[in-house]
């Protein structure tokens, strides 16, 4: 029992947006390794929501916006100290990490903001799955960044970084797509029929809801099968697959099940998402994107299709369009190959060692 407690930990801080792909891929290599412990800490940790007596919905313990975060990051003031920071800090405390590791950019700026109330000296690695750089992960007391491509590197050291502190390593995953056989007999397991099988990563918005609508008007030639987080969006769209009776339509939001119906997806349709994107290249899936939110998903696009790695729908009629070009044309083969030329060999784990080292005696 006494060596197991010299085990040194790693602290992971994300938030839901990255669905646990990059968290759960990080552990579950240290858990086979068993040289860290890693301890991964999202909003259900660092912000609990707390309830008024009454049940009523107000919630005492409110996240900040990212915008609140930068400005308290760029100010370094301390303030009264709200729940997440102390809750950060006291894990610091507890676990004595070696560093906290950061795979999103609302998971790095509060734990910027978590030091600049407890002033920790624990490592923080900013571990971006972008492909483009986000302006708010650029801070001085960022330790170390992990970075997918050196056009990232480039702007970061553009912006001030230390050329020594940005690492090219890609992204942490390890994923092996599944032979033909194994994907029947997962698709019989879930209920699909043996037909292409399109994977949506649904966001609230009226495009999703177009896409969604067109998507269900496509009849039996396709499956369609929808993550939906939301649950008020999640019992509409139910509703409406009843009403137009599409017995092909599964919804989902049990993230357990993300994994299986990716895996047994052709085609990915997103709003935009770094780290299914991502996944999606390893499994060898050809990926559609439409309606990015925001700066870094709109460039994060634009760099994607200019490198010819993603099809890019402008309107939501386009990715019925697009869809069709990948289901009818040469343009599926040639995504998935130039998504499997891009992706690194190995990246998860050299990934995991070079976090390994960090704080090494």
């Amino acid at each position: 029992m006494g060596e197991l407690k010299n085990i040194p930990y790693i602290l992971i801080v994300t938030s839901k947006e990255e669905k646990g792909i990059v968290s759960s891929q990080i552990k579950n290599y240290f858990d086979d390794k068993k040289s860290h412990y890693v301890v991964i800490m999202d909003e259900d940790d660092y912000g609990k929501n707390v309830k008024w007596l009454g049940g009523l919905n107000n919630l005492i313990n409110k996240l900040p916006s990212l915008k609140e975060l930068r400005k308290k990051c760029d100010s370094g003031k301390q303030k009264k100290i709200k729940g997440y920071s102390r809750r950060i800090n006291n894990a610091i405390k507890r676990f004595k990490p070696t560093a906290v590791v950061c795979p999103t950019t609302y998971g790095l700026l509060i734990t910027l903001a978590a030091n600049v109330d407890g002033c920790f000296n624990t490592q923080i690695v900013s571990l971006s799955t972008d492909f483009t750089l986000d302006k708010n992960t650029v801070d001085s007391k960022v330790d170390k960044y992990i970075v997918e491509n050196e056009e990232i590197k480039d702007a970061l050291i553009s912006n001030g970084i230390p050329n020594t502190d940005v690492f090219t390593l890609g992204i942490p995953f390890s994923a092996t797509p599944i032979n033909q056989e194994e994907k029947t007999a997962l698709k019989d397991k879930l209920g699909l029929r043996d037909v292409p099988t399109v994977f949506v990563c649904v966001n609230n918005g009226s495009e999703n809801l177009e896409v969604l609508d067109m998507l269900f008007d496509q009849g039996d030639i396709i499956n369609v099968v929808a993550y939906v987080d939301d649950k008020k969006l999640l019992n509409e769209l139910r509703k409406k697959v009843e009403a137009k009776s599409c017995d092909n339509v599964q919804l989902f939001d049990k993230l357990n099940l993300y994994g299986d119906y990716l895996s047994v997806s052709d085609i990915l349709i997103t709003n935009y998402e770094a780290a299914t994107v991502s996944k999606a290249f390893l499994l060898g899936k050809a990926v559609i994107a439409f309606a990015p939110k925001g700066e870094v998903q709109k460039n994060d696009v634009t760099y994607l299709e200019e490198n010819k790695l993603i099809a890019y729908a402008k309107s939501s009629q386009d990715v019925i369009i697009k869809l069709y070009d990948v289901l009818q044309t040469e343009l599926n083969v040639e995504l998935v190959n130039n998504a499997k030329n891009r992706v690194k060999t190995g990246q998860l784990a050299e990934i995991c060692e070079f976090l390994a080292t960090l704080g090494a005696v």
